[in-house]
């Protein structure tokens, strides 16, 4: 396993395998059909210290600040400045980002606390491939 694909020992690649495991038994013959809804981690992953889930409403808070960071805003597309509704809506919009296929948002938050200490977004691209970032 290379380091690359993981963030505090987990797996990326198997992140995207398990939110676009509804995408199996595609052929390279088919006809590209709109994106399928695929879905995020049940239940979501942990290694002990991190765990990647869903963002829920007590994450807002957390959200917010740390898109207050000015690197954060330099190097990741949100909205600068970046209000308490931009968290609200991340949090909110999640769900349909997952539904429709276009996008998997998830937090990434410490194992003993639940504490929000970051995000991840799995964009699914061509031939079966996702960008990921966090």
């Amino acid at each position: 396993m290379n380091a690359e694909h993981q963030i505090g020992g987990l797996d990326m690649r198997r992140i995207w395998l398990l939110a676009n495991a509804s995408r199996k038994g595609a052929t390279d013959g088919e006809v590209d059909e709109p994106r399928r809804a695929f879905s995020p981690p049940d239940p979501p992953l942990g290694d002990g210290r991190i765990r990647i889930r869903l963002a829920v409403p007590k994450d807002e808070r957390a959200v917010f600040e740390a898109c207050q960071d000015p690197e954060i805003q330099r190097w990741v597309p949100i909205p600068v400045p970046y209000r308490q509704v931009h968290a609200h809506d991340w949090i909110a919009d999640a769900e349909q980002g997952w539904s429709d296929g276009s996008r998997g948002d998830l937090a990434i938050a410490d194992a003993s606390g639940d504490r929000f200490v970051g995000a991840v977004r799995v964009r699914p691209i061509e031939d079966h491939r996702a960008s990921i970032g966090y």
